[in-house]
């Protein structure tokens, strides 16, 4: 599941979590980027 993301939606999602919590931010430029390369 992928959707926009604000830096205080993801700051309230790692203080909501307990234990080890990974946050994978695919970055719109990269994302272009990795799409010219395949």
């Amino acid at each position: 599941m992928e959707r926009e993301v604000t830096m205080e939606e993801i700051v309230k999602l790692v203080k909501d979590q307990e234990g080890d919590f990974i946050i994978h931010i695919s970055m719109g430029e990269e994302a272009d980027t990795d799409a010219k390369e395949e």
